[in-house]
Parts: C-alpha cells; sequence; structure tokens
C-alpha cells in the first residue's frame, strides 16, 4: 500500500515554464485526499522552490540540493542538513584554478549563489531563455567567487559546478569523484556536476523521512527522469520513471510512465490504482 509519494521537480511534476499542469495538480489533490504524504524532492535549492509547490497544502516534506537538506512544509523548518566538507570546497577551488574550464555556484541555508559573469550571460553556458530567467530569479549573484566560498568553505550545503562542454563535463565529473573524498556526486542537467556532502541523495533524504514518519520505503513510491533520481527510484518500493527520463533512470525505475506534456503522473497512479 502507497503511503507516500516523492516526486522530482524540474523534468518530472513541473512544466518547462516551472508551473504545474492542471493535471498534475489533480493527480496531487486526489492523492492528498487518500491521506498519502507527498514529498517534492529536487535538486533545487529551498528558496528556488516554486511558491505553489512550497504552499501547496498536503505537500507535507522538500527534500532539496539533492538531499543535502529536508524541511517541513509549508513553513520551512528546517529537520536535517548536510554540509560540505571544508577541505572539499578547498579541493574544487584547487580544481577549478588548475583547469580554469568552469564556474562554480554554491547555496548556503537554502540560497543558491552564483558568479555575476554566469547571471549576466547565461547564454553563454547554453541555457535557454525560461532558464535564464529562473536562473536570475533564484541566484543571488556573487562578483568574486572565489572569496565567497573562501570566506564561507564552513557552511556550504552544495556545489554545482558550471561547465558548458560535454565531455569536459564527464571528465570533471570523474576527476572529481576519483580526487575529493567525502562527497556526494551526480548531475541533473547536461551543462552541471553537482556536489553535495557524501551522506546527502534523494535517496538517504527519503531514508530520513521513512524513519521519521514510520512508512517502511516499500510503500513509497517515486517518480523521477536524470540522474540525481536514479538511487532515489531504486530505494523506494517503487520508482516510476518518466517517458523523458535519462536510460539508467528507466533502468531503476519499476514502471516508466510518460512525460510531463502527456499527464504522465497521472497516468503512474491510474496504472497503480490511485485514481
Amino acid at each position: 500500500m502507497v503511503q507516500m509519494i516523492a516526486l522530482d521537480l524540474d523534468g518530472t511534476l513541473l512544466q518547462p515554464d516551472s508551473t504545474l499542469s492542471a493535471a498534475a495538480e489533480d493527480a496531487l489533490t486526489k492523492a492528498i485526499s487518500q491521506g498519502i504524504c507527498i514529498v517534492v524532492a529536487s535538486g533545487r535549492a529551498f528558496t528556488a522552490l516554486p511558491e505553489k509547490i512550497r504552499h501547496f497544502a498536503g505537500i507535507r516534506y522538500a527534500v532539496t540540493s539533492n538531499g543535502a537538506a529536508v524541511s517541513e512544509l509549508p513553513a520551512g523548518k528546517l529537520l536535517c542538513a548536510w554540509t560540505l566538507p571544508e577541505q572539499a570546497v578547498l579541493d574544487l577551488l584547487k580544481i577549478q584554478q588548475a583547469t580554469r574550464t568552469f564556474l562554480i555556484e554554491a547555496g548556503i541555508g537554502g540560497q543558491m549563489y552564483a558568479p555575476e559573469e554566469y547571471l549576466n550571460n547565461p547564454e553563454k553556458y547554453r541555457q535557454a531563455a525560461p532558464l535564464q530567467a529562473y536562473l536570475k530569479r533564484t541566484r543571488k549573484p556573487v562578483a568574486d567567487m572565489t572569496a565567497f566560498l573562501l570566506e564561507h568553505q564552513h557552511e556550504i550545503d552544495c556545489i554545482d559546478l558550471i561547465c558548458p562542454e560535454c565531455a569536459e563535463k564527464d571528465r570533471l565529473r570523474v576527476q572529481v569523484q576519483q580526487e575529493i573524498a567525502d562527497i556526494y556526486v551526480t548531475s541533473s542537467t547536461p551543462e552541471l556536476v553537482e556536489i553535495a556532502h557524501a551522506e546527502a541523495g534523494k535517496a538517504n533524504g527519503l531514508r530520513f523521512l521513512s524513519e521519521q514518519t514510520g512508512i517502511p520505503a516499500e510503500n513509497i513510491l517515486a517518480f523521477g527522469n536524470a540522474d540525481n533520481d536514479a538511487e532515489m527510484l531504486a530505494y523506494a518500493g517503487i520508482g516510476v520513471a518518466m517517458g523523458n527520463a535519462d536510460a539508467a533512470v528507466k533502468a531503476a525505475a519499476d514502471y516508466v510512465t510518460t512525460g510531463t506534456d502527456a499527464s504522465g503522473i497521472a497516468k503512474a497512479l491510474r496504472h497503480f490504482g490511485m485514481l
């Protein structure tokens, strides 16, 4: 019996413009009316969650920054959080200074901070128009990111390495995983390598909520579409990959539904007898 539903946001629950479709909103409302605990699980920092999601009656928890934080909604009460080891922050800066092939953005207390040059010229980093607006709305600009990271190295939730060249991004991800200890590494978009504490990850965020609520993993249904969702789908009793999901995510899932533009969430809930 499904008692908890965990939903990735971008590419899963949300449309490309970060809004909820009428079909998705209706599916959520019906699941909530059955007493099901609803969790959003996102790579987004807490302050980047859409207001509609944060204040949607019945969405009880948010796993944010790729599992680096878990909060109770709508108040945003922080239930648990992990910050990056200071040495990991320093090591990432050393790699950046040695290669000069990527930029760094960082989260502190649920707020993302990004280099001014990135926010002023997001198209240089292959960001489409809708995402450019999202970045400018959710990030605070920093003139000197190196100085900022050194000043705040003890309190950083997560770091994104912004690398527009896919081949370089893949090489960079391998290097980071091999050279830096005590970190969790994933990717939700083609241009990002996303880094958090080793205890982070959406699966661990769900595991924490399972312990808090007494809802076992086998009674959790999870939806996702990107690399940072694969472990969550494998952890949940039922993992559902969206039709637009990466191949690795589909392989980790128990069921593949259609995409966000084809009422994929509602279709899956109907498939499992919940609508």
